[in-house]
């Protein structure tokens, strides 16, 4: 059936070549013999055959360029994994050390914090022993008045 198709197909290119070739002026009924439609059947089936032939080297070539883009687009992938994994590791490296100072600085808080409550005791006792003195120097202020006045 594919054969019937290809002859139908041959025999119409050959009358539209031949419509083409013919002069408008001049109407001749001419009778295509056995041979020259055998011929232009050979001539047109080795055309295809050439036109084929040329489809499956273009094909041949756009698959080995496909291959070679998808190997050198594998490679580029790897690479940019590789390359995404390293700073990955670095950015976590990162976290970590800044996580670890982060805690450092939480101790040093923690630890200056009972520093400035023990300064805080600190400065609370000496501003009490600073009215207990007071109040020591009213009472034996008011104790020498008192004697002299009951001496007096």
């Amino acid at each position: 059936m594919l054969c019937k198709g290809i002859l139908t197909l041959a025999i119409y290119l050959c009358y539209t070549d031949f419509m083409k070739c013919k002069s408008k002026k001049v109407v001749k009924k001419i009778k295509l013999t056995e041979s020259s439609e055998t011929a232009k059947m050979t001539a047109l089936l080795e055309n295809m055959r050439d036109g084929i032939t040329l489809v499956a080297e273009g094909h041949s070539v756009l698959v080995r360029k496909l291959d070679f883009m998808d190997k050198k687009l594998s490679e580029r992938i790897d690479s940019l994994e590789n390359t995404m994994n390293q700073n990955f590791k670095f950015v976590f490296e990162h976290f970590s050390n800044i996580e670890d100072e982060t805690m450092e600085i939480k101790a040093e808080i923690k630890e200056m914090r009972k520093d400035l409550r023990r300064k805080v005791d600190i400065d609370r006792l000496i501003v009490l022993e600073e009215r207990v003195t007071a109040i020591e120097m009213r009472q034996i202020i008011l104790r020498d008045e008192s004697k002299k006045k009951y001496k007096a």
